[in-house]
């Protein structure tokens, strides 16, 4: 353990080298001891109190702390990540009177959200979160920051089933309209059974439906749904082996919402600049938005601790002690990484260690051949229903300024096997050229459009060249149907406001960024509540938990 009261003596340089040294040399232990198959957990008992006196006092907003001339930033909650959920959550706090701050790793906010600007033409594109649901949490958001929003449809598109290994067409790999259609009735008439799959995982039922449980392979059989499961595979991208997945994961995500949205249309926003949203919200949160920032180490709340957590973070101005009443938590929950500086017990060790997660990329390409409005399916006649086989891209898809198409990737979710960017980027190009070759089995002509001819290799547009690739990793975080038949996602729900620490994100809903600001909402409520006293021990701090069912600690 680390005591800044020993460390009076020291400069502001040496104190931080002494932070620093000591909780890289707890990170080492702790991922030494898991390679042991032990899940020890960072304690980075920093002793604030003591160390640094009355600068670390509930009644200061910021400060210097006790001499060592490092900031000191005292505020109601600190949101770790600043993707789609943390960001909202910090607005939504601010305008409940709440004092708030960021800590970000990128350079900016905005998460999985990627908008391309075109030099040449100053066009804007988005190419990864695109579409939104018209609900009122969307529409309340964008129109707080004068964004506005427009109708956008997604079954306009040309679908062509090629096989990307071979660069030939495969006209099985599409289900008719009809066809689809029909499933999807089937479809929805299961979903409706389940009305409380559109909020968090926290609302499951005590006992699971068998359904849910089984892998959503003997789900579509059972049901007879062969002919929606194209489409179901396109918009569950990064859900790795989706027919091996227990069914609750795609019932969750691709819901009556979605296939709303499929039929009457989502809502984009009118600019196609959707990452204007994140520069504003960053701009309104202005130094309460710690980017290029990551957490070292963490004291969390305690009776002892006056109810508030300590957090050390290094960024490009310095290191910063933030002393917080609640923590947010919006990243993704991985135990061998992100959490080590959390100070997680054996408690929380033990459920958030059973999270698998899985792999997903997204980029554009130049020089594609790729007409806008034009989808290319990755079909492989040797897979279950005509998928794609991952490690893949799932599809090339024409966007609306010339020659550029974008990209969807995704490898397995078996640890030590995922690609680098540079690997991805390399198998997309090369695919890409096995369909070049071939214009595209014959089914895209030289003007742009399908038709039937193998007249133009399209290669003659010049090399296709990735512009962009964004690295989603770790994505959709899931365990085994084992594990939510005894109740993995109520112990989960345990955890909620335990020790200070309250958590949101994809991973406690799904990945969308509409249903998540909805989902964010109410844990922001449950977390301003207990800010204001309500349903909390002491001080703010949780008592633990009862033990869970299932002998787990």
């Amino acid at each position: 353990m680390l005591h800044l009261h020993s460390l009076r003596a020291q400069s502001k340089d040496q104190l931080w080298g002494s932070l620093m040294a000591t909780a890289k040399v707890q990170v080492q232990v702790s991922t030494k001891a898991r390679s042991r198959g032990q899940l020890q957990h960072l304690d980075l008992d920093l002793d604030l109190d003591l160390g640094l006196g009355l600068a670390l006092g509930a009644g200061s907003s910021s400060g210097s702390g006790a001499g060592f001339g490092i900031e000191v930033i005292t505020r109601d909650v600190a949101v770790i990540g600043g993707g789609s959920t943390g960001t909202f959550a910090a607005i939504k706090l601010r305008d409940l009177n709440h004092t708030v701050v960021v800590i970000e790793k990128e350079d900016h906010l905005g998460g999985h959200v990627n908008t391309y600007t075109d030099v040449e033409t100053g066009q804007t594109l988005d190419y990864t979160v695109v579409v939104f649901h018209d609900i009122p949490v969307v529409r309340n958001y964008f129109s707080r920051f004068h964004i506005p929003l427009a109708p956008i449809q997604t079954n306009g598109q040309t679908v062509l089933p090629i096989d990307f290994t071979t660069g030939l067409p495969n006209v099985a790999g599409a289900s008719s309209p009809n066809a689809t259609q029909a499933a999807l009735q089937v479809y929805a008439a299961q979903l409706a059974k389940y009305p409380y799959l559109s909020s968090g995982f926290f609302e499951l039922p005590e006992k699971i439906p068998e359904d849910l449980l089984i892998p959503f392979g003997d789900f579509v059989a059972k049901y007879k749904l062969d002919a929606m499961v194209p489409l179901a595979f396109q918009y569950c991208q990064g859900f790795g082996d989706l027919l091996s997945l227990p069914s609750l994961y795609v019932l969750k995500f691709f819901d009556l919402s979605v296939l709303q949205g499929i039929q009457a249309g989502f809502l984009t926003t009118a600019r196609h600049d959707n990452i204007e949203l994140w520069e504003k919200a960053q701009a309104e949160l202005g130094h309460d938005a710690l980017t290029s920032s990551r957490v070292i180490g963490v004291s969390r709340a305690s009776p002892d601790s006056n109810g508030y957590s300590t957090i050390l973070v290094t960024g490009p101005s310095g290191p910063k002690i933030i002393q917080a009443r609640e923590i947010l938590y919006t990243a993704p929950p991985r135990v061998q990484d992100n959490l080590i500086p959390f100070s997680l017990d054996a408690r929380e060790q033990s459920i958030l260690s059973r999270f698998t997660n899985h792999t997903y990329w997204a980029g554009l390409i130049r020089n594609s051949g790729v007409p806008p409005g034009t989808a290319i399916w990755n079909s492989n006649p040797t897979q279950p229903y005509n998928l794609a086989e991952l490690p893949g891209p799932y599809n090339l898809v024409g966007q609306q300024i010339p020659g550029l198409a974008a990209f969807y990737y995704a490898a397995g979710s078996t640890p030590g096997t995922q690609p680098s960017d540079d690997e991805v980027k390399a198998d997309v190009l090369r695919k890409l050229r096995n369909l070049q070759l071939t214009s595209f089995g014959g089914m895209i002509a030289p003007s742009g459009g399908p038709n039937g001819t193998n007249s133009t290799n399209t290669t003659a547009l010049g090399p296709p060249e990735v512009l962009d690739i964004s690295n989603h990793c770790p994505f959709e975080f899931t365990v085994e149907a084992e594990a939510i038949a005894e109740g993995f996602y109520r112990d989960l729900a345990s955890l909620q406001g335990y020790r200070g620490l309250w958590w949101t994100g994809a991973s406690f809903h799904v990945h969308d960024s509409s249903r998540l600001w909805a989902f964010t909402e109410v844990v922001v409520m449950q977390m301003v509540s207990a800010l204001r006293g309500g349903a909390r021990g002491k001080n703010g701090y949780a008592p633990p938990p009862p033990p869970p069912k299932g002998g787990q600690v």
